[in-house]
C-alpha cells in the first residue's frame, strides 16, 4: 500500500513543479519590470561559477530567489526529496555594502521579506514585493500548459528521484531585456535574442540510474498580452517505464524545414558539414531556448561539439525529448556508441572543486526528437565526430 501511496504522487509532484515554475516566472517578470532592481541586483559571477564561453557572466537575485523557491516547496510538499534537489547559483549574494546573504525561503512571507531587505540594502517595498510573489500560490488552471491533462495516477519512484534547477536560463538576455517596441516574436520561428530565449528549467531524474524522467520548460516571456505585459507559456513531459506523456506541441517535426539550431561559437566545419547534407543552421541564445525549439519541432536538432551545458541546462528538456522518442545524446560518442546524457555520481567527478566542471556535460550534446532526424546527422558528421 505504502508503494503505490508514493507512485501515485508522481502526478502531485509534476503539478507542483509545473506551479512553481509559473511562480518563478512571476518573479522574472515582476523584477524585469523595474530596470533599476534590475541594475541593483546584477552582480558579476566569480572563479569558479562563471562559464568559460562568457567574457562575463552574471547572477542576479532573480536566479537565486526562483532556485531557492523552488528548492524550498518540493523540500516542504516532498521532504524526501530535499537532500537531493539541486541548482546552478548558489544561494549567496552580496549586497552594494560588501555583506554576503545566503538567500533562503523562509517558512513565512514576512520573514522572507525580512531576508530580503538584507540583499536589497534596506528597501523594505521590494523587499515585502518580492516576498508576496514567492509566497502567492499559484494554481494549476494558471499554467499555460496547453491541453493535455494531467493522468490522475502517475507513477514515479518518488524516493529514488533527485532535481535539478536552472533559474534562469540565458541569464544575459533576461538583463538586457527587449528594446522598446520590439515586436512579439513569431512563435513557430527561432528567435536570435531576446527575452523570447529565456527559459526556466526543471528537471526529475532518477538517481539509481541517472536516467531523467520528468521535465519542465517554461517560457516566461513567451509573448505580451492586450495590456502589453509579457505572458508564459510551459510545456512537460515524463518518461518513465511505460509511461510517454507530453503536453502538446505548437507544431509537428517532420513537416518543419531542416533546421538545427547551433549556437554563435559552433565549430566551423561542423555548420559547413551540415549544410552540405541540407540543413538549415540557426543560431540563437540560451542552450535552453534551443532545446525547447526541438521540443516544440521548431527545430529538428540542437548540436553543441563544446562542453558548455550542464546538467542544470539538459536535465528537463531531455525528459521532455525522451517523452516524445528523442534524446540528447554526448556528441563525442556520436555514430560509435550514442551515449545518453546522464546524472549518476559517476558521471560527474566530485573530486573537482570547480562547480561548472563538476557538471559540465563533457563531449558536447545532440538533442533530437526524430530518430530519423538522428540518423541523418550521423550520416553527415561522422567524420568530424571521428575526429573529435
Amino acid at each position: 500500500m505504502e508503494d503505490e501511496e508514493e507512485l501515485d504522487r508522481g502526478a502531485e509532484l509534476l503539478t507542483l513543479m509545473l506551479t512553481l515554475s509559473e511562480r518563478a516566472g512571476n518573479i522574472a517578470r515582476r523584477i524585469r519590470k523595474d530596470d533599476h532592481l534590475i541594475e541593483l541586483l546584477t552582480q558579476k559571477k566569480e572563479g569558479d561559477e562563471a562559464n568559460p564561453r562568457f567574457v562575463q557572466d552574471f547572477k542576479t537575485l532573480a536566479d537565486v530567489l526562483i532556485q531557492e523557491t523552488v528548492r524550498h516547496f518540493i523540500g516542504t510538499q516532498f521532504p524526501e526529496l530535499a537532500p537531493h534537489i539541486k541548482g546552478e547559483e548558489s544561494a549567496k549574494f552580496s549586497n552594494a555594502l560588501g555583506e554576503t546573504v545566503t538567500v533562503e525561503v523562509k517558512s513565512t512571507k514576512e520573514e522572507t521579506a525580512e531576508m530580503l531587505c538584507k540583499v536589497l540594502d534596506g528597501d523594505q517595498a521590494a523587499a515585502e514585493m518580492l516576498a508576496e510573489e514567492v509566497h502567492r500560490v499559484v494554481e494549476i488552471d494558471r499554467v499555460n500548459i496547453g491541453y493535455v491533462p494531467i493522468p490522475p495516477d502517475l507513477e514515479l519512484p518518488i524516493e529514488d528521484l533527485g532535481i535539478w534547477i536552472d533559474p534562469i536560463d540565458s541569464t544575459a538576455e533576461y538583463i538586457a531585456g527587449d528594446p522598446a517596441g520590439a515586436p512579439i516574436p513569431d512563435p513557430q520561428a527561432m528567435a536570435a535574442s531576446g527575452l523570447h530565449c529565456v527559459t526556466i528549467l526543471i528537471g526529475a531524474y532518477d538517481r539509481n540510474t541517472g536516467t531523467p524522467v520528468m521535465g519542465i520548460v517554461n517560457q516566461p516571456f513567451y509573448s505580451r498580452n492586450f495590456d502589453d505585459q509579457y505572458v508564459g507559456r510551459c510545456c512537460w513531459g515524463v518518461c518513465w517505464g511505460e509511461v510517454r506523456i507530453f503536453s502538446n506541441p505548437i507544431c509537428d517535426c517532420d513537416s518543419q524545414s531542416k533546421l538545427i539550431a547551433i549556437s554563435g561559437s559552433e565549430n566551423p566545419e561542423i555548420k559547413t558539414s551540415l549544410e552540405e547534407a541540407g540543413y538549415t543552421v540557426c543560431q540563437a541564445a540560451g542552450a535552453g531556448y534551443k532545446l525547447y525549439c526541438v521540443i516544440l519541432g521548431i527545430a529538428q536538432a540542437y548540436i553543441l561539439t563544446r562542453d558548455s551545458t550542464f546538467k542544470w541546462d539538459t536535465c528537463g528538456p531531455q525528459a521532455i525529448l525522451r517523452a516524445h522518442g528523442g534524446d540528447i545524446l554526448i556528441f563525442s560518442t556520436l555514430g560509435e556508441h550514442n551515449r545518453s546524457v546522464r546524472y549518476t555520481k559517476n558521471d560527474v567527478d566530485e573530486g573537482v572543486p570547480d562547480l561548472m566542471a563538476q557538471y559540465c556535460n563533457r563531449g558536447g550534446i545532440v538533442a533530437y526528437r526524430s530518430a530519423n532526424t538522428l540518423c541523418d546527422i550521423i550520416n553527415a558528421l561522422c567524420e568530424e565526430v571521428e575526429d573529435e
